[in-house]
């Protein structure tokens, strides 16, 4: 297998940022004004406002998360994970150090590796779905030929295998 190289965008990140922003925006003040019938006093003005201040919170929040915690490079090959940050810094994950790993969909893709003294966390912010799919095939793949058990959690954080 040779290295397999994965770069995040940040156009993607904010793709999804303003996907979730718009689903905040409208969630919030529907869900806000439908409790409003039983719960009188809730306006449609504050319900929007609410929204609105959910949504741009959030979308901050995603973008700074993809700024100071998603690696500018993540390199894939039999031997190690790489994550090389956008400082220089590097963070090598080599496979057979791995004692276990979880994989979570809820509040955004990532893989946690348990090694002896640390857990870094690959995020997904930046990829596409096919990228991150692929990735994740492949980190998947090398886990499962050395035998290192893997739990993943579906979107309501429960687990799933």
């Amino acid at each position: 297998m040779e290295t397999d190289s994965f770069t995040p965008t940040f156009a993607s990140a904010l793709l999804e940022n303003v996907i979730v922003f718009i689903g905040i925006v409208i969630a919030v003040p529907a869900v806000m004004l439908a409790r409003s019938w039983s719960h009188p006093g809730m306006t449609a003005a504050y319900a929007v406002i609410a929204g609105l201040a959910g949504g741009i919170l959030l979308f901050l929040y995603y973008t700074a998360r993809f700024v100071l915690r998603v690696p500018g490079k993540v390199l894939v090959s039999e031997t190690a994970l790489l994550l090389q940050w956008r400082k220089g810094a590097e963070t090598r994950v080599p496979w057979d150090n791995v004692q276990r790993s979880v994989f979570r969909q809820r509040w955004g893709y990532r893989w946690k590796f348990f090694l002896g003294d640390s857990a870094p966390i690959l995020w997904g912010d930046g990829f596409s779905d096919a990228t991150w799919e692929r990735m994740s095939g492949l980190i998947e793949t090398q886990l499962n030929s050395r035998g290192v058990p893997i739990e993943k959690y579906d979107l309501s954080g429960k687990r799933v295998v």
